[in-house]
């Protein structure tokens, strides 16, 4: 997480401070290929949403600032499989249709989901 913004939220009750949440790979659907990666924002991406997944099954309550006063709340970094080249990105949560971003060794896409 982003914690410049640091809060704390109830995790089935439990207080959990949002700088002290690890492994959210499986909120973002975190999936590495051989010479690319990809990310996928929950279909309604709020940290809300995010920590739901993260917390799969726990009840989560978040004070009602916490959206709005962290506009890119999570950095993610991924590395290369020997290490030696490594992203970190600030992951902004807009509601702006992409739900899902792709990188590779030439280009970046970004894809909108099944628009079926």
């Amino acid at each position: 997480p982003n914690a410049q913004k640091d809060f704390e939220f109830t995790a089935d009750g439990q207080p959990v401070k949002f700088s002290k949440t690890e492994n959210l790979n499986t909120a973002f659907e975190l999936k590495k290929d051989t010479a690319s990666f990809t990310i996928r924002t929950p279909d309604f991406p709020t940290i809300q949403a995010v920590l739901e997944k993260a917390y799969a099954g726990k009840e989560i309550c978040l004070p009602e600032a916490a959206d709005k006063t962290n506009p890119y709340p999570f950095f993610i970094e991924v590395a290369s499989y020997n290490g030696k080249i490594k992203y970190k990105l600030a992951i902004a949560l807009l509601n702006a249709g992409v739900t899902e971003i792709g990188l590779d060794k030439t280009q970046i896409v970004f894809g909108a989901g099944d628009t079926a």
